[in-house]
């Protein structure tokens, strides 16, 4: 056999491919691409002549070893299409701190979380900016709900407010300084923190904040 034919036989199936075939993406299109993984034995050829047979006739394949679970979900996915629910109409209204500093797509982010309907109330904190679904430093309540994905994939940040007991005009003449300032005494990143020898005393350490939990404290 010619090379490239072998080349062509062995290259593995993907989404585009299914699509080429008429499949849409959904569920059915996710659980084809999981079937195409095995490696069943079939060459690339019969493959996609096994998954355009599935989706022209998916009762035809409810017995079927292998392509069982894909046939079950053809045939539901109209069913679930229907279950779809609509998000609210209009924009929903909630708190914005800090809004001439956050982003484009945060906004936009949470102006869609706001719309789902079991959505109550929200809020965007000075730090937000845009994530995978919530943005970073957004606030969503809901409604007899938890939604594992709103949490994100960040690292935990959260904010803290310096009050520096100085006029605000100030703070504008001695903008360097006071950033210099935040700077060497902050530490910024996943895993940094102060060494032993470089920590400080300070009055703030003695709130009771930090004994809230062992993490904190």
């Amino acid at each position: 056999m010619h090379l490239s034919t072998i080349a062509m036989e062995n290259k593995r199936i993907n989404g585009n491919d299914l699509i080429a075939l008429g499949y849409e993406e959904n569920f059915a299109l996710g659980e084809a691409l999981k079937i195409n993984k095995k490696r069943l034995g079939f060459t690339r050829e019969e493959m996609l002549l096994k998954f355009a047979e599935v989706l022209a006739a998916p009762d035809s394949y409810l017995e079927d070893e292998i392509f069982k679970p894909l046939a079950q979900v053809l045939l539901n996915v109209d069913e679930v299409a229907k279950a779809t629910i609509s998000l609210k109409a209009g924009k929903q209204d909630y708190s914005i701190y800090g809004e001439s500093q956050i982003e484009e797509g945060a906004l936009r982010q949470m102006d869609l979380a706001m719309k789902l309907p079991v959505a109550v109330a929200g809020a965007l904190m000075p730090d937000a900016h845009q994530g995978y679904g919530l943005p970073i430093g957004g606030v969503l309540a809901t409604h007899h709900a938890v939604i594992p994905y709103g949490v994100g994939v960040d690292i935990g940040c959260r904010m803290a407010l310096s009050i520096f007991d100085v006029p605000e005009e100030h703070l504008y003449l001695h903008h360097d300084f006071y950033k210099k300032v935040i700077m060497d005494n902050t530490k910024f990143g996943a895993g940094h923190g102060y060494l032993k020898h470089e920590r400080v005393d300070h009055a703030v350490l003695a709130n009771k904040t930090f004994e809230a939990n062992d993490f904190i404290r």
